[in-house]
């Protein structure tokens, strides 16, 4: 839709699936205001993202943007972030980073799981997932908020993270007269996430998690 009187354009549209076993929804939208020169393109976010979802089991998600207002990177997902409770964001270390700016994001995630396997009296319980995300956006201040200290070429300055993890069980069905439930012989857990930004300066995170159990703690390790 263009609006002469206000020079401004708009165009969107959205869509939903939900086909044997197959469940998604997404949306695009398209601004352009010729009167202050502001304009985007988004097929998806951070926090609202295209998604398709396989028979319950695998869950794909994504999200592009760009334009001259575009929001910084993203914190990484719940799923990973449980694992370091000291983590804090690099990119919320100053206000500036916090602020839209002119640029482009991209970012995708994939989850499996979880699942529930049964054989005979043995169970296992798997779940997983990973994703990541690319911001590059040109700023106009630096981190002390002052023109003299610009990060980047010319302003523009990218900042990229990846992220995974993986939660793994298994054990015994037990039903006998004295207990029933299940008993753990094995648990496993890991994830990690890394994140850099380039160039002017040249910076770099990471963070390793992993732990193990072997019956009910008789054998574990972090």
């Amino acid at each position: 839709i263009y609006d002469f009187q206000q020079e401004t354009f708009n165009a969107g549209v959205g869509l939903n699936i939900n086909y044997n076993g197959i469940k998604g929804n997404g949306w695009l939208a398209i601004n352009i205001n010729g009167q202050n020169g502001d304009w985007y393109f988004k097929l998806g976010e951070p926090e609202n993202r295209v998604d398709i979802n396989v028979l319950n089991l695998i869950d794909l998600n994504a999200y592009c943007m760009m334009g001259n207002k575009i929001p910084g990177i993203p914190d990484p997902p719940a799923n990973v972030l449980q694992y370091f409770p000291s983590y804090k964001s690099s990119r919320d270390k100053n206000a500036v980073s916090d602020k839209l700016a002119p640029g482009f994001a991209f970012g995708a995630g994939l989850q499996y799981g979880p699942i529930d396997l049964t054989f005979l009296i043995f169970y296992m319980n798997f779940s997983a997932g990973m994703g990541f995300d690319i911001n590059l956006r040109q700023y106009s201040s630096g981190c002390d908020g002052t023109t003299n200290n610009v990060p980047g070429i010319n302003g523009w300055y990218a900042n990229g993270q990846f992220y995974a993890w993986a939660k793994f069980t298994a054990g015994l069905n037990l039903d006998v007269w004295f207990y029933k439930g299940r008993v753990s012989m094995l648990e496993a857990e890991a994830a990690a996430l890394f994140q850099a930004g380039a160039v002017n300066p040249i910076w770099f995170d990471g963070w390793l998690y992993g732990h193990y159990d072997v019956l009910n703690g008789l054998v574990s390790g972090t």
